[in-house]
């Protein structure tokens, strides 16, 4: 998370998918979006 919180944009991946993107991504941010992911 800390790495890519480095990034502009994330594009998460589900299952080989695109699940989501973020802009401007924070550590916290990407921590939260990943633990709602697999709900």
């Amino acid at each position: 998370a800390t790495a890519a919180s480095y990034a502009d944009r994330i594009v998460f991946l589900a299952d080989g998918k695109v699940a989501g993107e973020m802009f401007s991504p924070t550590a916290q941010k990407v921590l939260d979006y990943l633990k709602h992911l697999g709900e």
